[in-house]
């Protein structure tokens, strides 16, 4: 039976998951496992193939979860000081710098029986796919190794080198100025979005306020999260940036996927949404 875990990347920094309930309770039985095995019930000299199947589960779910919200001091602490040396990863990540790092990615699944692999070195693989914003399905492999616990000495979804040598793209802060428009949007904090649009949208749809919560509700609808790829932020000309982006909207069990391209302009010394196809007139 898969593992599989299914998130939208949101406003407020949190996800929405849908973990099915085995996989609960064979997360739930790691730790009943390990006591037994402190406690030498058994016993045994040490865990069997299995109770190591489990924790190196666990710790993949606990890795991958921490990558998909994202939590960058999380995915640095489950991270080896082998790994980190040899990528030269830097000691603090911001939330945007990880995503440059690993992309968007909204759920993942892996089947525990047939996807994490041990090795008589140590050196553990789990195969997962990974469900990207903008690339799709991708299988990725990370490599577990007993550092104090389980800790990620590979992942091949990682691209330190997408940090650059400024740590920053072209479009960084036009991504950055998006990221805070869409969680204005789904906080339904429309003095925000009023102010961050350009002075051309806002002539064209005969904007002169604010939109109250009712009007911004009828315009706008219930999002529940956003997908975005710090990488897909193209500047497109001097002064112009554009990107893709997915919005879901509705209700459990009534989820709907809508893309649509944005752009933005520099205006005033910042960048403002000039195109955002989501609001309907």
């Amino acid at each position: 039976m898969r593992t599989v875990l299914q998130a939208t990347a949101g406003a407020r920094g949190g996800a929405l998951r849908k973990r099915s309930a085995a996989a609960v309770v064979r997360l739930a039985l790691v730790a009943l496992l390990c006591l037994l095995a402190a406690a030498g019930c058994g016993g045994a000299s040490g865990p069997t193939p299995e109770e190591v199947k489990l924790s190196l589960e666990e710790a993949a779910v606990r890795f991958l979860d921490a990558c998909m919200k994202p939590d960058p001091q999380a995915v640095l602490e489950m991270l080896t000081s082998g790994y980190k040396e040899d990528n030269a990863v830097p000691e603090s990540l911001t939330r945007e710098e990880l995503l440059r790092v690993e992309g968007t990615f909204v759920g993942y699944s892996f089947d525990p029986s047939e996807d994490i692999l041990l090795q008589d070195s140590g050196r553990h693989l789990v195969t997962a796919e990974l469900d990207y914003a903008v690339w799709g399905k991708r299988v990725e492999t990370l490599v577990l190794v007993d550092e104090g616990g389980w800790r990620i000495d590979g992942f091949t979804a990682f691209n330190w080198e997408a940090l650059g040598e400024g740590g920053e793209l072209p479009g960084a802060e036009a991504e950055k100025k998006l990221r805070a428009f869409l969680d204005a949007c789904l906080d339904g904090n429309t003095d925000y979005v009023f102010k961050n649009l350009t002075e051309d949208y806002k002539r064209e749809y005969r904007l002169e306020r604010p939109w109250t919560a009712a009007e911004f509700s009828g315009i706008f609808g219930k999002a529940r999260g956003y997908q975005l790829d710090p990488a897909g932020v193209r500047i497109t000309k001097e002064g112009e940036a554009e990107a893709d982006v997915t919005i879901t909207f509705g209700s459990h069990g009534n989820l709907e996927d809508q893309t649509s391209r944005v752009v933005l302009l520099r205006q005033g010394g910042t960048w403002k949404v000039d195109a955002f196809p989501f609001f309907i007139y």
